[in-house]
């Protein structure tokens, strides 16, 4: 305390238990914890005058973690490692959700934006350091296609059938064994199972029993996909049986 008059009979400071402290000479107050103090003075004429003064705490914990990758597609393992300084106790955070003290990473099949945080101190709470990061995931296609099908209109397995998780758009070209091409068809597709080929040729012929090759080019629309994470053509190709 400083400037203080010289009639003044007692000065001190209140805590925020309303506990009176005492200073030392030189109108001093050391060792304060963190929170208000109200400090006043009483002059010789009863007079009072009194200030409130706040002691920040001093935070020397730092809240650090790194995060492995940091972005993808689906699906896909993120993984973190706590980098943190000078704190012990932690408090990690996934899109709001708590995950605990310790937490090293998650698994994700779905895409979407992941808010990771993670909040450290040191003994006390209130000297708490924070460190977020967002993980964004994009999804990836995912086509499974037949390896047999079996055109004879018996309500089973007549289609040779792919389904897709994102809508896309495609190019079919299936080949005989001799490498003709025997039929082809494009389109777009939504996301689900859909009926690609009747095992007809481009003459409207059902084909011969016999393996067929099959190359599929896939085209996936870039407002599902982050084209610089993933390739938005996507080819497969292989073999399938058809049989009667």
């Amino acid at each position: 305390m400083q400037n203080v008059p010289d009639n003044v009979v007692q000065f001190g400071a209140v805590n925020k238990n309303g506990d009176t402290l005492t200073a030392n000479s030189a109108n001093t107050f050391n060792g304060l914890s963190t929170g208000d103090y109200t400090l006043f003075y009483i002059d010789k004429f009863g007079c009072s005058t009194d200030t409130v003064v706040t002691v920040e705490p001093v935070i020397d914990t730092q809240a650090a973690f790194a995060t492995n990758p940091i972005s993808g597609t689906a699906p896909i393992q993120i993984n973190l490692q706590n980098n943190s300084v000078n704190a012990t106790d932690y408090s990690w955070w996934l899109n709001g959700d708590y995950q605990g003290n310790q937490f090293s990473g998650f698994f994700t099949d779905t895409s979407g934006t992941y808010e990771i945080e993670l909040i450290a101190w040191k003994t006390d709470s209130i000297c708490a350091d924070t460190v977020s990061f967002t993980v964004f995931i994009s999804d990836s296609l995912v086509a499974s296609l037949p390896n047999v099908f079996t055109p004879n209109n018996d309500g089973v397995n007549d289609f040779f059938n792919v389904k897709v998780n994102l809508p896309v758009s495609y190019k079919l070209s299936i080949l005989n064994r001799w490498g003709n091409l025997v039929f082809e068809n494009e389109g777009d597709l939504t996301k689900g199972e859909h009926k690609l080929w009747n095992g007809e040729t481009k003459s409207g012929e059902i084909v011969t029993d016999g393996t067929y090759f099959y190359k599929i080019v896939f085209e996936i629309d870039g407002d599902f996909v982050d084209c610089e994470l993933t390739e938005c053509e996507v080819v497969k190709q292989g073999f399938v049986d058809v049989r009667k």
